[in-house]
């Protein structure tokens, strides 16, 4: 869910400090003293009962831009609203009780517990400040230090929750300078700046958020006013508005009319274009007479855009949920073909349950809950089926709700296990459970951490002989931000651009790390890896193999010219699209440049021009210099069932090249949509994307169209040897490897 959390912008909750009677606090008191003198003194700030701030936001992380208004009626309630610019909103609030946020993407939606308390908190204004003891609110002074910026003393903030924030003071004006804060590795730092006179408070009118040193967001306030008169019921969650039958029958016709003038291939999984339109048809007749709510509209909806049966091509249907107690299934759980293992268990069920296999929930069969999942979201092959039922049906309440109507009991659950034995066992949990608790085999293998770029690698072995290359994802790296901008995708900046890591700088310290070693093995973890830009797949592959093979390796791409396809692109036009091509394309048409599994209608130079849109990898690939720079004799590449999208065409491309596939079949289809673009219904405002290219990647072998196969598979007998360790195919391929295995396990 895009969630956004800019309460700092409420003008006064950031100095949620003032002293308590310990003894030990004394310096921090006589600090905040000052502190309260320098905005305004207590009797001003205690006089303030309402605030109503207005401002411009850039999310730089997320690429957007708003307009931002926030109203606070202290110390309990909040609303803050983001007017972007593409003519869409985002609001959340608080009423002293219910924290919730109306999405355009979501509709309304109540929040879980942590953003309650976060809310909870930043609703209470100078009340914090003033009174903190009524809040729980705690402090300790750290000392004062020196930094490149200036000399700050230094609090550290602590809440009732546990949670610590350090605020760093300037020593002559007594104003916030910057926050800090961690989340588990994760350090944010909040910048206060532009402090302003506003009745005689002094308040910062600049305020901009990092994340481990990146930018995240920027907000410049224009106008603050304070005890304005303002109605408690604006802080209510909205009810959902009612949608006439003429008005759905309006949205599922242009939803209609966008898939099939946009996807490339509409008609395929679900049976033919008479099919499609018959599906089409038993939707626009459910509609009852008297219209429906957004969110019963949905429902109506997603069986349709499931029958597509393209994962890319979706309805957005995320809820909001806190995963350290997610509220369904408190079990770990791992796919071996279309059966769930049990990995981690609570206490005292524990390592009793490891190896079981999930048989049903609450009584109903784990296929036919599996039937229910594919009849809501989009299913490519059964490895996508057990890829969301692991990550987002099982384990959250949310989720699970929709498939299960005869879960009537939200503060238990029940589940019947099938033991290693053959014995069904009957386990029932109190809801919800910490899953961060669950007892679960502790890996015997030490990955590297990636960065924000998701790639990390390491050397292991006695002697360096093996390559570790891992890759989470392939969101942010700068080649991709290069070709978003080559089309007019994003705008960034050439200092941004290089402030993003390159995937061709990465991948060439790994070629080189592993000649100077005499690498005898190269494994690619690709598990966690749900895709992104594909390019960096184009990359590794050059390093590895050479050009030649990059070329023969490529994904065959038709996409299809619609008119959603060309608004997308500010760059992209007809006119550059039938630059030097003998016979024009009209809107509508399907582009075969990148379709290289014939001859006649592809460009040879398709894959030039398309680097040449990224200058950081163009450089390195039309010099050659480190074209298959060095290769280990094997290569192993290990997937899961999270391998997707740009991911799995990694894997892909690998395979087709050579490597040795281990694990579990990715949940990709080998041929198969994608290339995602967004909707919106004009009047529910759903939210949504549908493909618009057709990726190729065996023209001449359908039976390996639907399911990539693996060489290697991951068994029940395999992860119970290995004692259902977190990182069991690395020990398999290393085993491999070493030959202690033999290939089929």
């Amino acid at each position: 869910m895009f969630k956004i959390r800019l309460s700092v912008l409420t003008a006064a909750c950031f100095l949620c400090l003032s002293p308590t009677g310990s003894a030990a606090q004394t310096d921090a008191r006589g600090l905040l003293d000052r502190m309260i003198d320098a905005q305004g003194g207590a009797e001003r700030l205690g006089a303030v009962t309402t605030s109503v701030a207005e401002g411009r936001i850039d999310l730089v992380a997320q690429g957007y831009k708003a307009n931002m208004k926030s109203t606070n009626m202290y110390p309990d309630k909040s609303l803050i609203v983001f007017a972007f610019d593409d003519g869409d909103t985002i609001t959340q609030g608080f009423d002293g009780e219910v924290a919730w946020q109306n999405y355009w993407a979501t509709g309304l939606q109540i929040l879980e517990e942590a953003s309650t308390r976060e809310m909870m908190r930043d609703a209470l204004g100078f009340g914090s400040l003033l009174d903190p003891e009524a809040h729980g609110i705690d402090y300790v002074y750290l000392g004062r230090r020196s930094a490149d910026d200036g000399e700050y003393h230094v609090l550290e903030q602590v809440f009732a929750d546990g949670s610590k924030v350090e605020l760093f003071v300037d020593v002559t004006s007594f104003m916030i300078h910057r926050t800090a804060t961690r989340e588990g590795s994760e350090l944010k730092e909040t910048y206060y700046s532009d402090y302003r006179d506003v009745g005689g408070v002094t308040l910062p009118h600049r305020i901009a958020s990092y994340s481990d040193g990146q930018k995240q967001s920027v907000y410049v306030g224009n106008k603050i006013t304070h005890n304005v008169e303002v109605d408690a019921s604006v802080f209510l969650p909205p009810r959902e508005k009612h949608f006439t039958r003429e008005e759905l029958f309006a949205d599922v016709r242009e939803l209609s009319d966008l898939i099939e003038s946009t996807h490339p291939a509409p008609y395929h999984r679900i049976g033919g274009r008479i099919s499609y339109h018959r599906h089409l048809q038993h939707l626009l007749h459910a509609i009852p007479a008297g219209g429906l709510a957004r969110d019963e509209f949905m429902s109506f909806l997603r069986p349709f855009v499931a029958a597509i049966g393209d994962a890319h091509t979706v309805i957005y249907t995320e809820h909001t949920v806190d995963w350290s107690a997610p509220g369904g299934i408190p079990l770990g759980l791992k796919s071996v073909g279309t059966t769930l293992v049990v990995t981690g268990a609570p206490a005292p069920l524990g390592e009793d349950a490891l190896g079981a296999t999930l048989v049903s929930v609450e009584g109903v069969p784990l296929e036919v809950l599996g039937a229910r999942l594919a009849r809501l979201r989009p299913i490519e092959n059964p490895s996508h089926l057990m890829w969301f039922l692991i990550t987002r049906y099982m384990p959250s309440r949310a989720y699970l709700e929709e498939l299960l109507p005869e879960w009537t009991s939200p503060d238990r659950i029940r589940v019947t296990l099938r033991q290693p034995s053959g014995d069904l066992m009957e386990a029932e949990f109190s809801l919800p459970t910490d899953v961060t608790t669950l007892i679960e085999t502790e890996s015997r293998v030490a990955l590297p951490e990636p960065d924000k770029s998701g790639m990390a690698f390491e050397l292991i072995g006695d002697r360096d002989e093996i390559a570790l290359l891992r890759i989470d994802h392939m969101d942010h790296y700068r080649e991709r931000s290069e070709l978003q901008n080559s089309v007019g995708m994003t705008g960034l900046t050439d200092d941004e651009l290089r402030a993003v890591p390159s995937a061709t700088a990465f991948f060439r310290s790994v070629a080189e790390a592993m000649k100077d070693a005499n690498a005898e093995a190269l494994i690619v973890d690709l598990r966690a890896n749900d895709g992104g830009e594909a390019t960096m797949a184009d990359i590794l592959t050059y390093f590895l193999y050479g050009k030649e093979t990059t070329r023969g390796t490529r994904t065959n791409t038709i996409t299809k010219v619609s008119k959603a396809y060309l608004d997308n692109r500010d760059k992209v036009t007809l006119d550059t699209l039938n630059h030097d091509r003998e016979v024009a394309l009209i809107e509508g048409d399907y582009d075969f440049s990148d379709d290289h599994s014939t001859g006649i209608l592809c460009r040879a130079d398709s894959m030039d021009e398309g680097y040449a849109k990224s200058p950081t990898f163009f450089e390195e690939w039309s010099s050659g210099a480190y074209a298959e720079y060095y290769r280990p004799e094997r290569v192993m590449v290990l997937v899961g069932p999270q391998t997707f999208s740009s991911g799995f065409l990694m894997a892909v491309r690998l395979y087709k090249a050579g490597a040795e596939l281990v694990g579990a079949p990715p949940s990709s289809a080998p041929n198969s949509a994608g290339n995602m673009l967004q909707w919106t219904l004009d009047n529910s405002r759903i939210v949504g994307w549908v493909s618009q290219s057709y990726a190729l990647n065996f023209p001449d072998e359908a039976a390996i169209g639907n399911a990539l196969p693996v060489e290697h598979p991951m068994t029940l007998e395999l992860l119970t040897r290995y004692g259902f360790d977190p990182n069991a195919e690395v020990l398999f391929a290393l085993d491999l490897l070493a030959g202690n295995q033999e290939p089929d396990g």
